[in-house]
């Protein structure tokens, strides 16, 4: 199997990025060619050529209704029972879970659910191999880090004030954030191969995991480069914002701690909105478009500029989504588990089945929907800017042909 140049495997150039660039308002770019002046006759605005005479109403107007016909047939009745003449819009074309036009909203959501269900093997089948697999890693970490720091940490030995062992405590806390680590980037890989499988779903087509796996292993090494970019173009302000306070802490500087704490706290805010959405599309870039790391998140800033409020809503109402989700799934896990660890006596193994069961279980539901959604953030925005869903179209009529 050959990748072309910022093409995708086997010739399929559906989501190759157009040779030219969108404008920097927003708009199309420049013509191929400067158009001839004087090509064709002049015509006042406004106004269109005048109807010959008898030939019928003019653009505009209305026509009678014939007799025993009523209103209603045709859409919502005007005055003396006439309906109004329009334009004439085919609808568009969906051979998948979209139509192949710029999508709103409630159709983003809408599709994201359609692209679960479209192709369920590969969404939650693939999810659930990934997910799995890291969550089996989580709890060897988790389990061994807590072993080795002193075994259970809630009858870890206790000083005369009831203060619980140092070292078991820093060993589950270090282990449960490597752990968290590993499994985050385990999910950022999901992310990565689920929104392959999206984009075949919008052109109607159901990839097997085989399949996704082939056309998206040359990408994953860039893949985790490229999160690893955004996540220091996003968390480090937060860095540089939580060092400031701590390091106010130290000194005693408590008014400056103060400044900080609410300037750099606002600060940090903005900031952090603004990047997650300039950087929200580089992803699918990466992945559908074979560029480099660079190039992605590049490609994310020109798409996304101009659509900034649009991207944030959206983005935004999806992420609460999730998360409330992710907590009706993992509070009554949590529970359980509490409970498991009292009755184990804090057993290590009893920390990591839990840790490990609620991050699977939380980012089975929600990975393939938040992966849905953030590839057809990227279809709808290059519909609106490049003109995607002919390309589309085309390249669905010719696989057709």
């Amino acid at each position: 199997m050959t990748i072309p140049p910022n093409g995708t495997p086997d010739g399929d150039e559906s989501w190759r990025a157009p040779a030219w660039s969108p404008s920097d308002d927003g708009g199309w770019g420049p013509p191929a060619a400067p158009v001839a002046p004087g090509y064709g006759p002049a015509v006042a605005p406004g106004y269109g050529p005048p109807a010959p005479a008898g030939y019928g109403p003019g653009y505009g107007q209305t026509y009678a209704l014939p007799p025993g016909v009523g209103a209603g047939q045709f859409g919502p009745p005007t005055a003396a029972g006439q309906i109004p003449r329009g334009p004439y819009r085919p609808p568009a074309h969906q051979p998948g879970i979209i139509p192949l036009r710029p999508i709103g909203l409630g159709e983003v959501l809408d599709g994201a659910f359609r692209a679960i269900r479209y192709n369920p093997r590969a969404m939650f089948g693939l999810s659930a191999v990934v997910v799995a697999a890291a969550g089996v890693i989580e709890a060897a970490l988790i389990w061994g880090g807590s072993s080795f720091w002193g075994g259970d940490w809630l009858n870890a030995e206790t000083s005369l004030n009831g203060e619980a062992s140092l070292g078991s405590i820093a060993g589950t806390m270090v282990s449960t954030v490597v752990g968290a680590v590993v499994f985050g980037i385990t999910t950022t890989l999901l992310i990565g191969l689920l929104i392959v499988a999206v984009s075949r779903s919008v052109l109607g087509t159901r990839m097997t995991i085989g399949e996704i796996w082939q056309h998206a292993k040359p990408q994953l090494w860039r893949l985790l480069v490229v999160t690893f970019v955004v996540g220091i173009m996003v968390g480090g302000v937060a860095v540089l914002w939580i060092g400031g306070m701590v390091w106010s802490v130290m000194a005693q500087n408590f008014a400056l701690l103060g400044v900080i704490a609410l300037v750099g706290g606002l600060g940090t805010l903005v900031w952090t909105g603004w990047m997650t959405v300039r950087t929200l599309l580089a992803t699918p870039a990466l992945m559908l478009e074979r560029l480099h790391v660079m190039e992605s998140v590049r490609r994310s800033f020109r798409l996304t500029k101009g659509s900034f409020w649009r991207l944030l809503g959206i983005n935004l109402l999806a992420s609460i989504l999730v998360g409330v989700v992710a907590q009706v799934v993992g509070v009554p896990i949590s529970i359980l588990g509490s409970f498991l660890m009292v009755a184990t006596n804090g057993d290590p193994a009893a920390l990591a089945i839990t840790s490990a069961v609620t991050s699977v279980v939380g980012a089975l539901i929600t990975t393939p929907f938040s992966a849905a959604v953030v590839a057809l953030l990227y279809i709808d925005t290059r519909m609106r800017r490049e003109g995607l869903d002919v390309q589309l179209v085309r390249s669905v009529q010719e696989q057709a042909a």
